[in-house]
């Protein structure tokens, strides 16, 4: 399961996608940190083939997922 934000301005259209055991966490990695928050990517809970199906219909997309 992943959460989703879809942005549209002007003819762009920007996907940002986390996993959802990401959701409400901070992740630090050497000197950078980055929060992870509901109010920005808990817009839309979605499963692998609706991400799937987003990314065919974007121009920019950005994914936090944990590897």
């Amino acid at each position: 399961m992943f959460y989703a934000r879809l942005i549209n301005h002007n003819n762009t259209r920007l996907l940002n996608i986390c996993d959802s055991n990401l959701l409400g966490k901070t992740i630090i990695k050497e000197k950078h940190s980055i929060k992870i928050s509901e109010s920005y990517y808990g817009e839309k809970s979605i499963k692998k083939a609706e991400a799937e199906h987003l990314l065919k219909n974007v121009i920019i997309s950005i994914w936090l997922v944990k590897i």
